[in-house]
């Protein structure tokens, strides 16, 4: 990971939690912490694209608001 630390990806993570307004939960384990962090990215793509997607049905980004 060159010079970026796996305390990094932490640090990364709680900022872009603050700086944004989210709420983020994230657990990783594993033995490796090289492939720890590139499981957290993956992730954290994948659910920001999620949350973000235009619903063309609706017209408007997902929202759990209501369904719970």
């Amino acid at each position: 990971m060159g010079e970026f630390t796996s305390d990094m990806a932490r640090h990364f993570a709680e900022s872009l939690a603050t700086n944004a307004g989210l709420t983020l939960h994230i657990a990783v384990e594993g033995d490796n912490a090289h492939h720890e962090v590139e499981a957290l990215f993956k992730a954290l793509a994948r659910a920001l694209d999620d949350a973000t997607r235009i619903d063309d049905r609706r017209g408007d980004t997902p929202s759990t608001k209501g369904e719970l």
